[in-house]
Formats: structure tokens, sequence, C-alpha cells
């Protein structure tokens, strides 16, 4: 089946590579990957199991193991060098010796795949050939990280696997160097691997002259052979080319959540990210420490991580992602090749909600993610219904304790007044004016407490005539201080009449101008700009500041959250701006702009479209 396969994507792809985009050139080049390290794979298992039945075969000639050698290293070199890595080749210009050629280039090509996987960036791997009297050596050594005393002791043992690679994408089956020991004692060899106190790695393949083959032998009758390598980087994930992750993909319409999907195959990465872009908002992250790093910065509502991975395993990071702040309830769906109950438990004991195990099917994955996404919703909805009650108590609580001292100034003001000489309480003296000032304010203050109790007890707002230039007039006169050192521009296109409680759309302009002004800064700009749509009036502040993320855009609108620094805001005022939109039967949301950040309200002109809109179950 994989013979057809391969047989297959050759053929499309000489018949239509002229025809093909980007994209499905691309997936016929991984099928044809995957292909050949499965033929490898494959290859690789029933040379252990012949090995294992004692049926292991070798068909010998000579060959010229430096020429062997020189390509090989000159096939693997740009590799290394996407690795940033360098190889090199040291030996006699020619060296026959009457081995199997296939097999001594698996031999080879086994441990120049494994130099790559464990040595660093700037890092190199030098191959040496030595003869003498005694026989031939090869050596492959490498700057890598080593091979500690536990692992030397099993390391060609059968499925051994020590450390993860340092490279993303680069992972084996750990027989590997099995394959090695076995394939070099079929030629009366011997296999060893030493540690320099320098550090890296050096094995070591020592054949012999005179040493008898422990496997069955066929005699080929050629000349000495030249044949071109069988084996390529791409059977060892060693040509992958390396995708630029980090990075975003947006969905190909309104995406329904942000996810971070970490998974260092790059070409399996690509792929995953290729099928929930549909939907969502996709990060990509090709390591556990760069998958972490993106989560503190987007904030996503889902994790899928790969388990295995260079650095920090999907274990390490789902406990990690746990642990930063408001990630409690983002979900962390697990893909694994390993479907056993301890390695299960071990992830969920991390923190992991699901695992998805590999192979899986597109449309297993993108259900599970989906139903993870909708429990979420639901624990978000009964965490936001529990800071709204919090939120209810501590307004109305806050209403009671305003309302005595604002009608005691009320109820003050007047007496004051009459008691002043006539000519201060002339309408044109600074102290008629000032006493003005307190009435006005004072009333302000006693009418929001009263529709502050709303939230406690929810119920019809008190509307007034008011109109659209009213409310920003009041807004500026409560946050005029701000602007100073801040440019406001100011577009009324609508100023008319507006049916509303009007104390409450100040409190909610004055918010979002008070919020302008923080981000934009000294220097930066505010603009408030007011026109009519049909019956709904739409007011819009923007600012020149850093803007919102697209990811926290419907976030800070949550109870008690915010982006400024601890002490510079209680995360309540947006909260709060959104619920008296919404009681007024109008939205209240953050759109795209050029710049910084854009909060678009639209309410109902006249208060009774405003109350039917509700009834209806209009509104947020």
């Amino acid at each position: 089946p994989l013979t057809l396969i391969h047989l297959a994507v050759s053929d499309l792809k000489v018949r239509f590579r002229p025809h093909l985009d980007t994209r499905s050139a691309q997936e016929l080049d991984g099928i044809e990957m995957s292909t050949r390290k499965l033929l490898r794979l494959v290859d690789d298992l029933l040379l252990v199991a012949a090995g294992h039945e004692g049926k292991l075969q070798l068909r010998v000639a000579a060959v010229d193991l430096a020429r062997m050698l020189e390509l090989c290293v000159a096939t693997w070199r740009p590799s290394a060098e996407q690795k940033g890595l360098s190889i090199s080749f040291n030996g006699p210009p020619r060296c026959v010796r009457t081995v199997d050629e296939e097999k001594m280039e698996r031999v080879v090509t086994n441990l120049i795949s494994n130099a790559l996987k464990f040595t660093p960036s700037g890092g190199s791997i030098q191959v040496d050939l030595t003869e003498n009297v005694d026989g031939v050596a090869i050596a492959v050594r490498d700057t890598g990280i080593g091979i500690d005393d536990d692992l030397r002791k099993r390391l060609f043992g059968r499925f051994e696997q020590g450390r993860p690679a340092v490279h993303a994408g680069s992972r084996g089956s750990g027989i590997g160097l099995s394959i090695v020991k076995e394939l070099t004692e079929a030629h009366g060899g011997e296999v060893s691997v030493e540690s320099p106190r320098g550090g890296g790695s050096v094995f070591r393949i020592s054949l012999p002259t005179g040493a008898q083959p422990r496997a069955h032998i066929t005699t080929d009758s050629e000349s000495v052979s030249s044949a071109p390598l069988r084996l390529l980087p791409a059977d060892f994930d060693g040509s992958r080319v390396a995708t630029q992750l980090p990075r975003i993909l947006e969905a190909e319409g309104p995406a329904r959540a942000t996810i971070l999907v970490a998974e260092d195959d790059p070409m399996l990465a690509e792929a995953i990210g290729a099928l929930l872009q549909k939907e969502y908002r996709v990060i990509l992250a090709g390591d556990g420490l760069t998958a972490l790093r993106m989560a503190q910065q987007h904030m996503p509502d889902i994790l899928v991580s790969d388990v295995g991975m260079p650095g920090m395993d999907g274990l390490e990071l789902t406990r990690r992602f746990r642990e930063l702040p408001g990630n409690r309830l983002a979900a962390v769906v697990l893909l694994t090749a390993f479907a056993n109950l301890s390695d299960r438990l071990q992830g969920f004991g991390a923190g992991a909600i699901d695992y998805v195990i590999k192979p899986f099917e597109p449309a297993e994955l993108l259900a599970r993610i989906y139903s993870q996404l909708e429990l979420r919703s639901l624990a978000l909805r009964l965490h936001q219904t529990e800071k709204l009650a919090a939120l209810g108590t501590l307004s109305a609580g806050l209403a009671h304790e305003m309302r005595n001292p604002a009608n005691a100034i009320v109820n003050a003001i007047e007496p004051l007044a009459e008691l002043m000489p006539p000519e201060l309480r002339a309408e044109e003296h600074p102290v008629a004016q000032l006493i003005g000032v307190l009435r006005e304010c004072a009333t302000h203050i006693a009418m929001l407490s009263r529709q502050l109790l709303g939230f406690k007890r929810p119920g019809e707002l008190e509307y007034q005539a008011s109109s659209v230039a009213d409310v920003v007039s009041r807004a500026h006169a409560l946050t005029s201080p701000l602007f100073k050192s801040i440019e406001l521009r100011e577009q009324l296109d609508y100023k008319g009449p507006l049916d509303c409680a009007a104390p409450l759309l100040t409190q909610v302009l004055s918010n979002l101008l008070e919020n302008g002004a923080h981000a934009a800064g000294n220097g930066g700009w505010v603009r408030l700009h007011s026109r009519l749509e049909e019956d709904r009036v739409v007011v819009e502040v923007g600012d020149s500041g850093k803007g919102v993320p697209v990811e926290l855009r419907e976030r800070i609108f949550e109870p008690f959250f915010t982006t400024k620094p601890p002490g510079s805001g209680t995360g309540l005022g947006l909260t709060m701006a959104r619920q008296i939109v919404e009681r007024h039967g109008g939205t209240l949301e953050v759109r795209d702009a050029p710049a910084g950040t854009l909060f678009h309200i639209e309410v109902p002109v006249r208060a009774l479209q405003g109350r039917a809109q509700r009834q209806r179950g209009g509104g947020r």
C-alpha cells in the first residue's frame, strides 16, 4: 500500500504540479515525505524481526567506503546547515571493503541522523574513516548533549529512548541504534559509544579484517559499487523545511475562539492550523517554551498540545499553562501516540481535560475542541453570574451609602442660598454660580444612586427628555482635568433629542473618555463622534493608544477584569458601562480601528423603542 501511495503521488506531481496552488503542492510533498518515512520504518521493523529470528541476510560486494561516506555527508549537509550545524568527512580518498552497501549505509545514516537530533545549533558533526592492518573503523563524532551513564547501558536495546531531541520535529522510534548494532554485528563487527570529557558523543563502528559475518551471505559479482544513496534525510525527518513558528492564523470568518497549538512537527502543526483556521483564530508554536510565552501574550481559550516536544514537553506545558493568571477555565487537549492508561493519567494529573490519540480523524479533533469550548462557555457564564451578583450587591450598598449624604446636601443648599445676602444670589455673581454647581451635582449624585439600585433590583430606568449634546457636555465637565495634555477631538453630527437616564449615560461616556485618555497618554488624542442611524443614536469613542488585543475585546467587559496596572483600576467601569447601555436597549462593543481602541455605542432615540426591544429579548 505504501508503494502504491508513493507511485500515485509521484504521478500526480508530474502531471498536475504546474496547475496546483501552493497549499496543494505542499500537501503532496508532505504525503511523499511521510510515505518515505513509513517505508523506512517498515524496513527497520523487518530488519529487527529478521535479526530476532536469526534470518538476517547480507548481499555483499566490494564497496568504496570512503566514497559512500563522502556521499552521506554531502547528502546530509543541507539538513545540518538548516539546523545551524556543520558536518564534515575525514578519511582516505579510497577504502574498498566487502560489505552490504545498503546495510552499511543504513548504519551510517542512522548515526548521522541521531547526531543531528541531539546537537544544538552552532555545533559540529564529523565522520571519520580509518584503516589499518587490523581492519577499518567508522566514527561519527558530535558536540551534542552527550549520553548519561544510565542510558549508555541500555542505548543499543530495542525501543530505548533518552532525553528529548534538541530540535523541533526530530523524534525517533527507539530502534535506530539497535539496528546499527544488529547490522554491524551481522558483518562480524562491533559498535561502541564514548562520551569525551569535552562533551558530545562518539559512535564507533569497527570492522576487523577477516571477521566472520554472523548472517547469511549472498555475494554480488559486480565490481566496486558506487550506487546512489537509498536513504535520504527526508526518511528521518532530516530535510523538513522549518516552518516559521510561532505564527498566527486568522480565522477565515468570525473567530469563535482563540486556540493555541503546540506541536514540534512543522508539517503536522501546519495541517492542524489549516483545519482549525476555518472557524478559529489559531496560534502555532513549535515547542513548549514558545507556547507558554504565546499563552501569556494572547490568553487563548483552549490549548491543544503534543505530549512529546523538545525542551518543555506537553505535560510540563500543561502544568505551567494552568498556573497562568486567568487560565483556570481554559481547556487543555493533549495529542499523543501513547494510549495506555498511565500516560493518560499523567496528563489528567497535569491539568489536561481531554486526550486525542494519534493518528486522529479531523472530525474527532474538531468535535472534542467544540465540546470543550461549549463546556468552557458554560463555566464562564456561571462565573460571570457570580461576579454580577457580587457587583449588584456592591453597587446597591454603594447607592445606599450615597443617598443619605446626597439628600443632606440637596436639602441644605436651598436654606444656605436663602441665608446669603441678595447681592450674592444674583445669577451673574460667582457665589451664586458655585451654589448652582453644588445643586446640579448633588441632584446628579442622588439620581445616580437611585439608578445604581437597579443593578440589584432590575427595573425600568428613570427616562427623561435629554439630548446627546447635554450628555456629552456633562461628561466633558467630569473629565476635563484629564485633557490638559491630551487632545479631545469632538465631532457631533447628531446633538438632538435622546430619551435616556442621562446621569447613567453620562457615567458611560465619562468612563470611556477616562479610559481613552489613560490609553492615549500625554501628547495623544481621544475622539468622540456622534451620529444618527435610522432610529438609533451612535456614539463612538476612540483613542491613539496601543489598542485592545482581539482576544481581550470581550474579557475587558468582565467584572473585575482590568488591563491597567495594579491599583490603577477596579475592573468595574466597563462592566457597568455595558450594563447601563444594555438597560437602555442598546449595545456597547469594541470594534476594529486604524489605531488605538474604538468603543461603539448604539442606543434607541426613543425610550419606548428601548423598552419594546428589551421585552422582545433584545440587547446583550
